[in-house]
């Protein structure tokens, strides 16, 4: 994500933009550090990689999600 203008600028869209978001911005705000903006602090976001349907089945079979649930699993 980045600025819209700069975005049509080279050629994008301006409405390809709604609803989309700096990726590294918002895994910087998963861990506490989210930019200041102004209606608030940047929103966390967490990613799955590419395969989601695991996540799941993984995740159900822990009870509740813990970093030490997550860290033990791919830890392998």
């Amino acid at each position: 994500a980045e600025p819209v203008a700069d975005y049509a600028r080279k050629g994008g869209l301006a409405e390809d933009t709604l609803g989309r978001r700096c990726l590294c911005n918002g895994l910087t705000a998963t861990v506490g550090l989210g930019q200041e903006r102004d209606n608030g602090l940047e929103p966390p976001i967490v990613t799955s990689g590419d395969d989601l349907l695991a996540l799941g089945r993984v995740v159900a079979s822990w009870g509740e999600v813990r970093a030490e649930n997550v860290v033990s699993y791919l830890m392998g």
